[in-house]
């Protein structure tokens, strides 16, 4: 077996030797339902697919996908996940976060 990575926090950049916390965030696009008005359905809807068509094939597999969802993973030190779960946006005077109450603190 080889030797365990070292691990760094990615928030403080220490070396994180005792416990550490995985830090995961996804980014995705949401669904806001759709709204069809009577002139909307006077649309060429053919001709507006085969547009999106176009622009899709001129974009890479990769690119599509982050236009869709993006995530990453983070290894943090004890210290940083505390103050992370605090207020993860960095926002001066955050709002509650929808999380809030189900044993985070």
């Amino acid at each position: 077996m080889g030797k365990a990575k070292i691990k760094k926090c990615a928030l403080c950049g220490r070396q994180i030797k005792g416990e550490r916390f995985i830090l995961r965030i996804v980014c995705y696009s949401a669904y806001d339902g759709l709204e069809i008005e009577p002139w909307d359905l006077r649309k060429n809807f053919k001709k507006l697919i085969e547009e999106e068509v176009k622009k899709i094939k001129k974009l890479s597999k990769r690119k599509l996908m982050e236009e869709v969802a993006k995530w990453w993973e983070f290894s943090l030190c004890k210290k940083c996940a505390s103050k992370y779960r605090k207020n993860p946006l960095r926002i001066k005077n955050p709002a509650p976060l929808s999380g809030a109450g189900r044993g985070d603190k």
